[in-house]
């Protein structure tokens, strides 16, 4: 077993995620208070919307204006947006507070054509048109891989394939990729084989974990991620949300605030600003409690 690293940890916050999966609408000031409170935690990177189709994610629609009502003020955080098709990120880079486009690629033709109504190659000449449209207004893509520890619906899943996919990703220009797994396939011992392989073979590519965990499984998982080098995390404070779109029960998020309590433990410091937490939690509460 390798030892813990100590190189920087970043941490994504992903509000959208876990705000997206609710059918009640949750108020447009209200989202905006809650992510301007979560900018100053200080975290790396803040997910906070997506232009998408308001049919698909209702709960997003009013994406620009949230972003409009942040409080940028003092954080040192970056955005990203989520986007799905060229439309979609044609919007989002022509806000100057967004750093980040997310896309969601997949392992999987079905999750492809269940969360963006795509497929592989249609994906990919997508992912061609937005990293130009990056190039152009000084963007960075940043790439899911969906589907990256195991595959629910029937078709092949083995690294060879996860290898295959993140080639043809490197030799299209993507230098930042998430390994996701989307309904809590990723075993142990799944992770150490993907990261043991898949990140030493492409080292010019920035590699993070988009997990979704049960609680009781999220410590070992941490800990085997830690453990085979990888310093980049996504989650949701106190692990709410997931997937609407996969056709599972969503199992919710890789809890950030555990993770936090982990680092702490630990002794490794990732730039957390502790005493904004109990007012994170505070909105958490009011925004999330009473819905279904």
């Amino acid at each position: 077993m390798k030892s813990i690293p100590s190189p920087q940890i970043r941490i994504t916050e992903c509000p959208r995620d876990a705000m997206q999966g609710f059918h009640e609408f949750i108020p447009t000031d209200d989202k905006a208070a809650y992510i301007s409170t979560l900018l100053k935690v200080g975290f790396d990177v803040i997910d906070f919307g997506s232009f998408v189709s308001p049919k698909a994610i209702p709960q997003m629609r009013d994406t620009d204006a949230v972003l409009n009502k942040l409080d940028l003020s003092g954080s040192s955080s970056k955005l990203l947006a989520i986007t799905a098709n060229i439309k979609g990120a044609e919007a989002a880079v022509s806000f100057p507070q967004i750093s980040y486009l997310g896309y969601p690629h997949a392992l999987s033709p079905e999750f492809l054509r269940r969360n963006i109504h795509s497929d592989p190659q249609k994906s990919l000449m997508n992912m061609d048109a937005i990293l130009n449209l990056c190039f152009i207004k000084n963007k960075e893509l940043k790439v899911y891989v969906s589907m990256g520890f195991g595959n629910p619906y029937g078709e092949e899943w083995n690294t060879d394939l996860l290898e295959a996919c993140v080639e043809e990703l490197s030799r299209l220009g993507v230098r930042y990729i998430v390994l996701s797994d989307t309904i809590g396939t990723a075993t142990t011992e799944k992770l150490k084989q993907v990261l043991s392989l898949i990140p030493p073979r492409f080292a010019h590519i920035r590699f993070g974990l988009h997990l979704h965990v049960k609680r009781e499984n999220q410590k070992e998982l941490t800990s085997v991620a830690l453990n085979y080098g990888n310093t980049d995390f996504e989650g949701v404070m106190f692990g709410k949300g997931g997937c609407p779109l996969t056709g599972y029960e969503m199992l919710g998020n890789f809890d950030n605030y555990s993770f936090i309590q982990y680092l702490t433990e630990s002794e490794i410091d990732a730039g957390i600003h502790t005493d904004v937490i109990p007012l994170v939690n505070e909105w958490n509460n009011k925004i999330f409690n009473n819905l279904s």
